[in-house]
């Protein structure tokens, strides 16, 4: 995938199984990537429930969160696949 690619290309890449970051983040610890949805166990019985598919970042501290997209990130038009 190339550098430098706008948030529509990142996304593809995303789908695709490739981390992608930003060089504005400042760290190229700080990356995303999409978990595929899976089931959990109810607490009160045995019904499984589904989640849907997410994306996830990793944190400069090295914890995964949920993400969800700002402005200034949708239109960057600098991220990057980060290499294994």
């Amino acid at each position: 995938m190339p550098t430098n690619m706008p948030f529509e290309m990142a996304l593809v890449g995303l789908k695709d199984g490739f981390r992608l970051s930003r060089p504005s983040w400042g760290d190229a610890y700080i990356t995303l990537s999409v978990v595929r949805g899976m089931s959990f166990m109810r607490v009160e019985g045995s019904v499984l429930i589904p989640y849907g598919d997410y994306i996830g970042m990793v944190t400069a501290d090295n914890t995964f969160v949920p993400w969800v997209a700002g402005h200034a990130d949708l239109l960057a038009d600098d991220w990057f696949v980060v290499q294994n």
